[in-house]
């Protein structure tokens, strides 16, 4: 299974590839973004989780997570 995924703190775009665990595999990994490093998932359910980053955040989109919140 292959779907893409952006990065939720930068919007860097990623191809996730979900392979079934081994019932034998109990450590969760720590994964992080290549680009900002927030943490990312490494497990959902019985599925591995594997990141492969296709794309960084365009400017457009970097620009928009760092737009203050406008006080009403």
């Amino acid at each position: 299974m292959a779907e893409n995924f952006n990065c939720p703190s930068c919007s860097a775009l990623y191809q996730v590839v979900k392979a079934e665990a081994d019932p034998e595999t109990t450590d969760d990994p720590k994964v992080m973004c290549w680009i900002c490093g927030a943490p990312l998932p490494a497990r959902e359910d019985q599925w591995i989780i594997k990141y492969f980053l296709l794309r960084k955040a365009s400017r457009r989109q970097k620009w928009k997570h760092q737009l203050p919140t406008p006080m009403l």
